[in-house]
């Protein structure tokens, strides 16, 4: 968009907040037809909520999520996520290319 990225949103993801999908797109996204095609293309994630289960197998090394993770909800959650794999992409340094940095 304005600073050279790719937006992409599941389609229907934000009707229950009031805002359709003719509206990500008149802004410039994408509207993708499934979670599951956001998750197997996004290099980011944003999401409001920790990745449910369903949602576990499809976080891939090197994408980054950014969310509220509420590890006291779920034991399995927190296992998950503190595991090796997870644990040397959850610290791997993020590179920045706008000029509008902040860390």
């Amino acid at each position: 968009m304005s600073d050279g990225h790719d937006v992409l949103v599941e389609q229907g993801a934000a009707l229950g907040s009031g805002f359709s999908d003719d509206a990500y797109r008149s802004v410039g996204a994408e509207i993708a037809p499934s979670a599951e095609a956001v998750w197997s293309k996004a290099e980011l994630i944003l999401k409001v909520k920790e990745p449910i289960e369903p949602e576990w197998s499809r976080i891939r090394r090197g994408q980054v999520v950014f969310t509220y993770f509420h590890f006291a909800a779920s034991e399995a959650l927190t296992k998950r996520s503190s595991s090796p794999a997870a644990s040397r992409s959850r610290t791997r340094r993020s590179s920045c290319r706008t000029r509008n940095c902040r860390y």
